[in-house]
């Protein structure tokens, strides 16, 4: 069966549903650039994201050398807008380059398109990952009160990265924002 199964002895008090094993993280955008035909991203780094959550980049291994590309972990065909690729592990930090589809294959690629060359529009991201729940696999990270305050992911599987525009990481949104009349100019187009 596909399905885990966790006693709660084994992981510290802390619950684990069996069936969520997909997890997502927020990955720095503090340094996206054009790249050739592609966006290069920091799609993930091993910072402490908002829900005490820390990923290991040496143990993140992807699926493919081609990883999907989609807007909000959406999962829909809609959202697909292209793969990333050209994955590096640089110290702390993973970068990847976003490759668009082709202009006028997808509505959703055609306004990420948009959206990145925008004056003042800035981009994130957030991995998809499955993370690897045997032992060894992870470790629980414990405050000073000895409660768990998240998870240390050190193997997990890169499923997917999605583009978003309002990330789970707050520092991503600190350089540059747009106003709702340019957004609207944008989707219109």
């Amino acid at each position: 069966s596909d399905r885990l199964h966790f006693p709660t002895e084994d992981h510290g008090g802390l619950r684990v549903d069996p069936l969520a094993t997909k997890r997502t993280r927020p990955g720095g955008a503090s340094s996206v650039s054009a790249q050739g035909d592609g966006y290069r991203y920091v799609i993930s780094d091993e910072s402490v994201d908002l829900v005490g959550d820390v990923v290991v980049q040496a143990g993140l291994v992807p699926v493919s050398s081609r990883i999907p590309a989609q807007v909000d972990h959406s999962g829909h065909m809609r959202d697909l807008i292209g793969w990333w690729d050209d994955l590096r592990i640089e110290g702390a930090s993973t970068t990847a380059t976003l490759n668009l589809l082709p202009p006028g294959t997808s509505p959703m690629a055609d306004l990420v398109r948009r959206m990145h060359e925008a004056e003042g529009m800035r981009m994130a991201c957030s991995i998809g990952f499955t993370p690897d729940w045997s032992k060894g696999g992870y470790e629980l990270l414990m405050d000073r009160e000895d409660r768990v305050s998240g998870i240390k992911y050190l193997r997990a599987k890169l499923l997917e990265c999605s583009v978003v525009v309002v990330p789970a990481m707050p520092a991503a949104l600190a350089e540059r924002g747009v106003d709702a009349r340019q957004l609207r100019r944008l989707m219109d187009t």
